[in-house]
């Protein structure tokens, strides 16, 4: 009887390895990314790969294979390049670049003083070399979640996951970070307090996080029923080494909501700035579909509407007049700003409806980590921000501006301007506290003032005071 088990044990074994080295590709591979190939292998053979995809995102493919085995396929590709591959008994492929690796013990483990290639090692880092973070991405990357009461194993149907996404230096919410399920076209958007809402069915499925100027996040889920995953993202420096265009159809396809912008505060902070400071109606105005009143003046249209049929809101807060000093600044502190969205068709129900366009400036809920401020000073305004954590629950972030630019109206050679003056102030306080899970509340104060009198017979002011 034993001997009969072992028997087909062999044959088991021997039909398995045959099976894997007699597995033949065929592909016309012209102009491939190393993922594609790799992905067409994987779907031709039993072989799985495991490699860097940060050290083969430069590496572009051009063989045709008719019916050839794995090893020769690889050979081609590989020809003349820094890259090696091993490939393991059961069928596993690991690709290195400028080493080898040796998937089993060398000969050297059972016969000391024998020679053995150099450039065979094992590529085996101890734990003592890794930091902790470097540690904790790592088992994040790859550590299987798991979601919801696990009595719900097997079950069919669907379940909702939801959660934050928070930038791991600050822990400030992300707004707008794509969310994407599966590797498929189907994405979502977090919103302006970075929460998300995934309704998936029940099961094991690959979730990609991702933000501009953060590293890409992945998160391996096994969804058992209703429960919540937070991820934090973390920045990352891009350094560009590849330009592919792309021609696929759905590549453009972000979002099945039309007529909306989402801009961040570093997009916004990157377009030129009138006296160094950054305006944020300015920038609207360089999106398509909108344009200026006018020089000197406020306000914006959208599509051929009118200025007064725009809905302007500061963390849900109407803002009448969005502007300062006759246009030339903004009425919003870039400095305590997250981003902004414009709804330019299609606007959600949620906001009552205009006719126009809505403009949704969201605050930034404050550093929950550290202290950090700023400050600056221009040729016309000063301003400070300071944010930071109260406890362990609650943050705060604040920021003022003020002018003093009656020095420049001094210097106009004309006494009407010389007795003019122009003044305004700005201030806003935002503070975050979690009472749990579930449960957050948002206090804001925002208070503006603008003033100006020409040649002492023309007057004018209004003020902005807004609490939520």
């Amino acid at each position: 009887m034993r001997n009969s088990i072992f028997l087909l044990s062999l044959i088991l074994l021997a039909t398995k390895s045959f099976s894997q080295k007699n597995s033949l590709i065929t592909g016309d591979f012209e102009n491939y990314h190393f993922d594609r190939v790799v992905k067409e292998i994987e779907s031709q053979t039993k072989y799985h790969f495991y490699y860097d995809s940060l050290e083969t995102d430069s590496l572009i493919i051009s063989v045709h294979p008719v019916r050839v085995s794995v090893q020769d396929l690889l050979n081609q590709i590989f020809l003349n390049t820094p890259y090696h591959y091993a490939i393991t008994a059961d069928g596993l492929i690991f690709i290195t670049r400028n080493f080898r690796i040796q998937p089993a013990l060398s000969a050297s483990y059972f016969e000391p003083g024998k020679n053995v290639d150099s450039s065979l090692r094992f590529n085996i880092a101890p734990d003592k070399d890794l930091t902790a973070k470097e540690k904790l991405k790592v088992s994040q990357d790859n550590k299987l979640f798991e979601i919801g009461d696990k009595a719900n194993k097997g079950l069919n149907g669907k379940a909702t996951m939801a959660g934050y996404v928070k930038d791991e230096s600050s822990g400030e919410p992300i707004s707008g970070a794509n969310i994407g399920i599966d590797a498929t076209s189907t994405n979502i958007n977090t919103d302006q307090f970075g929460y998300y809402s995934l309704t998936l069915p029940r099961g094991r499925h690959v979730i990609d996080f991702s933000y501009a100027g953060m590293k890409l996040a992945k998160r391996q889920i096994n969804l058992y029923g209703d429960g919540k995953l937070d991820v934090e993202l973390k920045q990352a420096v891009g350094t560009l080494k590849t330009v592919i265009v792309s021609a696929v159809k759905a590549s453009n396809v972000r979002s099945v909501q039309m007529g909306v912008s989402r801009l961040n505060i570093q997009t916004i902070k990157q377009v030129p700035a009138i006296f160094g400071e950054t305006d944020i109606v300015r920038v609207i105005l360089t999106l398509p579909g909108v344009t200026s009143v006018g020089e000197a003046s406020n306000g914006f249209n959208v599509r051929g509407g009118a200025a007064d049929q725009n809905l302007i809101l500061f963390n849900d807060a109407t803002i009448y007049n969005p502007s300062h000093l006759f246009g030339f600044f903004s009425a919003f502190d870039p400095d305590v700003v997250k981003g902004i969205e414009l709804y330019k068709s299609a606007i959600p129900p949620k906001y009552g409806g205009r006719l126009s366009s809505v403009l949704d400036v969201s605050v930034k809920d404050g550093n929950s980590k550290n202290w950090t401020g700023s400050g600056g000073i221009g040729p016309v305004t000063g301003k400070f921000m300071i944010e930071g954590p109260i406890d362990k629950k609650t943050s705060v972030i604040g920021g003022a501006r003020t002018t003093y630019s009656n020095w420049l109206l001094r210097l106009v050679p004309n006494s009407a301007y010389t007795n003019s003056s122009a003044n305004f102030y700005d201030a806003t306080v935002h503070l975050t506290h979690n009472f749990d899970q579930k449960n957050t509340l948002y206090l804001m104060g925002y208070i503006s003032s603008d003033q100006f009198n020409f040649n002492k017979d023309t007057t004018y002011n209004y003020k902005n005071a807004n609490a939520n």
